[in-house]
């Protein structure tokens, strides 16, 4: 397990206050340097799920209770990056394939800021009310059926199958495509897991905010946010490599020399920590918001899987990827062929990132003090009811009463590994980090592991 304390953290060395990240927010908790070790039950399921082959290790990001330190948020490395290829130690800045997290942390709470901003008035307008067209079927679905999953849509579809050159044309066709399927059921009537859904909804966000949904994500989220290690299509680069001042860096700002803030993938911490009120703390410095310094240590990036995957380059319809799946490369294979960001899948990020999206979502469902309102957060993060529901959802979010009894939790899991969990109206918050499908997906016990974690994080 490797411990530490986090780079480019401004203040006291030993405590004090820390500055609030950019954005709106209070200034962070007091935060000692050298963190007491993790929970012993918490490292040892840890390192238990490497020992029996679940996945080759990992970043987990806990707060609240499970962390210590008086529940100021903390990540932990455990194992390696990965077997096959990049072998060395997980570290806590590594970036992980989010997969279906993806669904949450970028098309949810998006969904919620549109709906703070007007631009979503009604969730239970229809697709036709948008300028759509297709089968009334379809264009009667509602924006609440799709993200609570009560849409009737099937669950998947191979969309990279379908013909097209370039993202705009993909995206056309996955669209029609999509609104072209026959309901399963009367929308409303049961519960269907659907990523078709989210492609959907990924799609209207374009529409709705004018722009390319990792514009969106990056604009509207990341930069008020202060957070550089959470991106769609991240890219390895190489150790001592950077953007010369005024290039785009990957998180899509400018960087400038002299700038300070935290950079993706630094190196010289094992543990990473965070502010609590949603903004990354070291994102203080000179540089400001959405900047970064113009040189960088490694961009290190968990492998996937490795084998044949579909939904090749965006110039070259039906062209599979052979072999391993290429660092920043999204291991779903609609999302890959979407040009790497879509509404269900796409995102990357490191642990500590991902909590300060869950922070954002704990301060605005208790007084508004993130970035969306504190109505928005409390319609979203809320059980919904209705037939087939079992109170099992959110809007856009899995939702369960939390171990013991006590409240509900609301959060998400991914397919190559991710889990994000968190009391609304509390600090606790868990985002376990992780490649299981490396180097394949044929591994087994990962609902164990996350249960184990959940019971430890949440306990009763």
């Amino acid at each position: 397990m490797r411990e530490g304390t986090e780079p480019g953290v401004t203040g006291s060395s030993t405590g004090g206050e820390r500055p609030a990240a950019c954005g709106a927010g209070r200034a962070a908790p007091a935060v000692p340097a050298d963190p007491p070790p993790l929970s012993g039950d918490i490292a040892a399921v840890l390192d238990g799920a490497v020992l029996a082959g679940v996945t080759p290790g990992g970043v987990l990001g806990v707060s609240g209770p499970a962390a210590g330190q008086g529940g100021a948020g903390r990540a932990h490395a455990f194992g390696r990056l990965g077997v096959t290829r990049d072998t060395g130690d997980a570290l806590p800045d590594d970036l992980y394939d989010l997969a279906s997290v993806t669904k949450i942390v970028s098309t949810a709470f998006l969904c919620m800021l549109a709906r703070d901003r007007g631009l979503l008035p009604d969730l239970d307008a229809p697709l036709s009310s948008f300028g759509w067209e297709g089968p009334p079927d379809t264009l009667s679905l509602t924006v609440r059926n799709l993200l609570s999953h009560r849409s009737g849509l099937p669950a998947w579809r191979p969309l990279y199958l379908l013909p097209g050159v370039g993202r705009r044309e993909r995206a056309l066709r996955a669209r029609e495509a999509i609104l072209r399927e026959r309901p399963l059921f009367p929308q409303g009537e049961a519960t269907l897991y659907s990523d078709l859904g989210f492609v959907l909804l990924g799609f209207l966000l374009e529409d709705l905010f004018a722009r390319p949904l990792e514009s969106i994500f990056r604009e509207e989220i990341a930069v008020p946010l202060g957070l550089a290690g959470i991106l769609f299509s991240p890219r390895q680069i190489p150790p001592g490599a950077g953007p010369a001042a005024g290039e785009e860096t990957p998180a899509g700002g400018r960087a400038r020399r002299g700038g300070g803030g935290r950079e993706i993938g630094g190196r010289g911490s094992a543990d990473g920590r965070w502010d609590g009120e949603g903004k990354a703390a070291n994102h203080a410095g000179a540089g400001g918001c959405g900047e970064a310094p113009a040189r960088r240590e490694a961009l290190r990036i968990a492998p996937t899987e490795d084998g044949f995957r579909c939904g090749g380059p965006l110039d070259r319809p039906g062209v599979p990827h052979l072999g391993p799946v290429p660092p920043g490369r999204v291991h779903d294979d609609n999302a890959a062929w979407l040009g790497g960001a879509a509404g269900h899948a796409g995102l990357f990020a490191r642990a500590a990132d991902a909590m300060a999206v869950i922070g954002s979502w704990q301060s605005s469902w208790v007084d508004g003090g993130g970035l969306i309102s504190l109505g928005a957060a409390r319609e979203f993060l809320s059980p919904q009811g209705g037939a087939g529901t079992s109170g099992r959802r959110g809007l856009g979010f899995d939702c369960q009463e939390r171990p013991g009894g006590g409240g509900h939790l609301f959060g998400h899991k991914g397919y190559t590994g991710p889990t994000v969990w968190f009391e609304p109206g509390g600090r606790a918050a868990m985002a376990l980090l992780c490649n299981r499908v490396h180097p394949t997906a044929r591994r087994g016990g990962m609902d164990a592991f996350r249960e184990k974690l959940l019971e430890l994080v949440f306990p009763g």
